[in-house]
């Protein structure tokens, strides 16, 4: 798989030829392709992708580790918006979002993603509980069932008639 680093400098892209992630993709147990492939699986059957980046003391990429869905868990403070990632095999302790890939799908909050599945079942429930509503609507031949309260401590036997003409004529 070709995979190319650019630059940008002001209107201009160039692409580097050489980088330390190119030797990170070469180091790694797996080879490009089944690295980016099991990414991509994770990530569009259970929302996420995960793979570590290890590193060398100077901080150059030295390989990726590839992290299967329950080898790894994400932690966010939405209030602190504090971020890691906590992956013991391959590290103890926190594990800062640098180092880490992460591809996210159909993310309600931009951390953790949502599968395919997963989605597709919460959109299949939510039809389920709409064509519910419908049928018992119509079963019910498509009267409103409710009760009407008001602010007012009592009404006058006029005014409750009033409300009550006034709900049949609307309904």
């Amino acid at each position: 798989i070709p995979i190319n680093v650019n630059t940008r400098q002001e209107d201009e892209e160039t692409i580097l030829k050489v980088h330390p992630i190119y030797d990170a993709f070469n180091n790694s147990l797996l080879t490009k392709f089944m690295l980016m492939k099991m990414l991509i699986v994770d990530m569009l059957l259970y929302g996420n992708g995960v793979a570590y980046i290890e590193r060398e003391l100077d901080g150059t990429p030295k390989s990726l580790v590839y992290c299967p869905k329950d080898s790894y868990n994400i932690r966010y403070n939405e209030k602190t918006h504090d971020l890691y990632y906590l992956i013991p095999s391959v590290k103890k302790g926190k594990v800062e979002p640098i180092d880490v890939i992460h591809l996210i799908k159909k993310s309600k909050n931009g951390i953790e993603g949502i599968g395919v599945l997963a989605y597709a079942s919460n959109t299949l429930d939510l039809a389920k509980a709409t064509e519910k509503a419908a049928q018992d609507y119509f079963n019910s031949g498509c009267h409103v069932a409710g009760i009407l309260s008001t602010n007012a401590a009592r009404l006058t036997k006029e005014q409750r008639n009033a409300i009550r003409d006034a709900w049949n004529q609307a309904h």
